[in-house]
């Protein structure tokens, strides 16, 4: 994504006219705390609230906003159910990355991210708790399922496309099978979207 003239620019004025809310989520780098941005927030060809959401701390720089710096939203926040219930949701779809029956192990090279990240002791933190954190989320999704507020899409099938791939072909079998499994729960979908309460 690009500023206008870039190339793959981000068409503002239809995100901008669309009246569905967008909440951008990001880690504050100092207190490791989850923020929400509004999209009404964010000004043509300035995307730093987008950036912010996706610096992945000790491989990105945090993004500076006003008088904060952030990393990316799920460090503090990766599935915010809470939030979206919150916000008013009564019915949930969620979108996951990770097979059913996933379960987050603790972060990998503590020793070198701690390191890097010795400034943000508090982003720190919440890297040595993620694992922690999203498995609970995991477990309240379920329960959240069952109750009939939420829907689960995942893919159907573990792939080897991981967060920092840049493997077009990777890339390319998670997208299909994203399609295949959007088909197989379409008309589920629906229904969920549907339902009265």
């Amino acid at each position: 994504m690009t500023n206008e003239g870039g190339a793959d620019p981000l068409d503002y004025d239809s995100m901008m006219a669309n009246p569905t809310d967008l909440l951008i989520a990001a880690t504050r780098a100092d207190s490791g705390r989850t923020v929400y941005f509004h999209k009404e927030q964010m000004k043509r060809n300035d995307y730093r609230m987008l950036m912010a959401s996706c610096a992945i701390p000790a491989v990105c720089k945090p993004i500076r906003i006003g008088r904060h710096e952030y990393f990316d939203g799920g460090v503090s926040n990766s599935i915010p159910i809470d939030k979206a219930l919150a916000e008013g949701c009564d019915r949930v779809v969620v979108l996951l990355t990770k097979y059913q029956g996933f379960r987050m192990q603790p972060q990998k090279h503590r020793f070198l991210y701690s390191r890097i990240l010795r400034e943000y002791p508090a982003v720190v933190h919440e890297l040595d708790t993620r694992h922690i954190v999203f498995n609970r989320t995991l477990d309240r999704l379920q329960r959240l399922e069952e109750e009939g507020t939420v829907m689960v899409l995942r893919p159907s099938e573990a792939l080897k496309s991981g967060t920092y791939d840049m493997n077009p072909a990777e890339n390319q079998k998670l997208y299909d099978l994203g399609m295949k499994d959007y088909d197989e729960k379409r008309t589920g979908l629906f229904e969920f979207l549907q339902k009265k309460n």
